[in-house]
């Protein structure tokens, strides 16, 4: 096999990228999918202690 036609070859080039690409966008989703729990728990948490305070209050 002639070593020209394989570094010519664009599928050979192309491929690492599409897996870094594709890697990237799995992490990234990841990320945003971590920061939308996060902020779903956070807000849950606060709204469970202002429900709780409120049941403080109003029972005294």
């Amino acid at each position: 096999m002639n070593l020209c036609l394989f570094i010519s070859d664009e599928r050979a080039i192309l491929e690492p990228h599409n897996d870094i690409i594709a890697t990237a966008l799995v992490v990234i989703g990841f990320v945003v999918f971590a920061a939308v729990m996060s902020k779903a728990y956070l807000t849950y948490d606060e709204q469970s202690s202002s429900i709780e305070n409120y049941e403080e209050a109003s029972h005294s």
